[in-house]
């Protein structure tokens, strides 16, 4: 009994220092971090229509070499696919079928519906002619380097640290039709999470951007 207190206090105070610091460091880190996240700018694309294709052109340099191709329809629905880059070149080819749809209201993301559930679609909507039709009806369609909402780690990396629903991540849609992440510089901790997880480079890093 002797020799058991002492341990037993011992290992309390190591954890209670263990606890303090960890506390310490979590609130110095989320106060006082760095500078606010930055958005990269959208990506500009040339595209050229085929008959059994559509090839587009996307100049730069990509951290992930994939990227999202939509297109909407008359209904304002965001139809999208995930498409990879070859030497500055995507390709969605006749019989492409669209990974989601998005419904869009008020220029913010709505009523996600995913169309391939494993080896299936739900729904098959060819890309090609997609594009094509919003084309002809002058509807909005390109490219987006934001891969949301196949892609929600920004999101959910800010979850871990805003313990409230009002998150300073919403997702909206540009005019031009895109969708792309804006923060909300009132709530944003400036801890930085959101550029370390996105995979795509559509979140900067403001140091690196200087």
């Amino acid at each position: 009994m002797m020799f058991k207190q002492p341990v037993t206090k011992i290992l309390l105070l190591i954890l209670i220092v263990l606890v303090g610091s960890f506390v310490a460091i979590r609130t110095i880190f989320y106060t006082f971090p760095g500078d606010y996240p930055l958005i990269a700018p959208p990506l500009e694309s040339t595209m050229t229509y085929y008959d059994d294709r559509t090839e587009i052109n996307v100049p730069g340099k990509f951290k992930l070499g994939r990227l999202i191709v939509f297109a909407y329809d008359e209904r304002n629905n965001y139809i999208g696919i995930l498409k990879p880059i070859e030497n500055s070149l995507v390709v969605v080819r006749k019989g492409d079928y669209a990974d989601f749809t998005v419904a869009v209201k008020g220029g913010k993301v709505e009523d996600v519906v995913f169309l391939k559930k494993m080896d299936r679609y739900v729904r098959k909507i060819d890309m090609h002619e997609a594009l094509v039709r919003a084309r002809d009806k002058k509807l909005r369609y390109g490219v987006q380097r934001c891969l949301n909402p196949i892609c929600t780690r920004c999101v959910e990396a800010c979850k871990t640290v805003i313990s409230t629903y009002e998150i300073p991540i919403v997702m909206t849609v540009k005019t031009e039709g895109y969708i792309f992440p804006v923060f909300s510089k009132g709530r944003c901790p400036r801890c930085g999470k959101c550029f370390v997880f996105c995979p795509t480079g559509s979140i900067i890093n403001p140091a690196e951007a200087k």
